[in-house]
């Protein structure tokens, strides 16, 4: 255990390299459905140079810029995804709750701990039944930052992110 961050690196559980093995994949689908409305939006871009239209450009340039930064995103996060995998070890964040905080936005509500000075976010009831000052232990993937479960050392409370998604 490092004692200045209160953090140690263990060996992933095969559900937690399941998990990011199905966010990897989310990932590439989602770059090949941006892949080919691109190339869509692209050879709109092009005609509007041959047969000069300043707003078939616009039109179909605005988006593509748009769908150029999502394809990036995406491949950041395979990347880093990939990178979990392979090195197949997680961060085990040790630490006190520093503050509790909720956010509203319309109809839904998003409840988050403070440990480290940093947010993660947690459910409802592991909201409800946290405190301030409570011990929790946050593993998380290395490179994606990717929580896999927070665990409440005090309430002997765990919240697991692939029971969610797997």
């Amino acid at each position: 255990m490092n004692d200045n961050t209160g953090s140690s690196v263990q060996p992933m559980m095969p559900e937690e390299l399941l998990l990011l093995e199905k966010l990897s994949r989310t990932s590439r689908s989602a770059i090949r459905i941006t892949s080919i409305i691109s190339a869509v939006l692209s050879a709109i871009v092009i005609a509007g140079v041959v047969i000069p239209s300043y707003h078939m450009i616009v039109i179909a340039g605005v988006p593509l810029f748009f769908l150029l930064l999502l394809t990036a995103a995406l491949t950041v996060n395979i990347l880093n995804y990939r990178g979990d995998i392979a090195s197949n070890m997680k961060s085990v964040i040790h630490g006190m709750i520093g503050k509790k905080h909720t956010f509203a936005r319309s109809t839904i509500q998003s409840y988050f701990i403070d440990v480290h000075r940093k947010n993660y976010s947690v459910t409802q009831e592991f909201y409800d039944v946290s405190s301030e000052q409570d011990m929790v232990e946050i593993h998380l993937a290395g490179h994606s930052k990717v929580v896999f479960s927070i665990r409440n050392v005090s309430r002997k409370m765990t919240v697991t992110q692939y029971d969610k998604i797997i």
